[in-house]
């Protein structure tokens, strides 16, 4: 019958700082954070590079834990995203589903 599911994202650049920014991302295999400050705990990751949606490549400087932020039911509450990824180049930090629901 021609129907299904479909998913549009989309993302307008801006010369302003993202890194408080983050997009929940379906296909990224961590968590991914570009600003070095956000890391409670920083330490050597266990790859140099990781490969990004848009085919090209990124250094990994280091993994750790980051803090954020959030509102459930209207109770602010804290989560750390353990074993996140420092990427210094992102655009955008990145919450991985999988490491989510796991």
């Amino acid at each position: 019958n021609g129907t299904g599911d479909s998913m549009l994202m989309t993302e307008t650049a801006l010369n302003v700082s993202n890194s408080t920014k983050w997009c929940l991302d379906s296909g990224c295999s961590s968590h991914m954070c570009s600003d070095e400050e956000r890391f409670e705990k920083l330490e050597t990751a266990g790859c140099s590079r990781v490969n990004l949606a848009n085919t090209s490549s990124s250094g990994v400087s280091g993994k750790g834990i980051v803090k954020i932020k959030v509102s459930i039911d209207d109770e602010k509450r804290v989560i750390n995203l353990n074993e996140t990824l420092h990427v210094p180049d992102l655009r955008s930090n990145l919450l991985s589903v999988s490491k989510m629901t796991d």
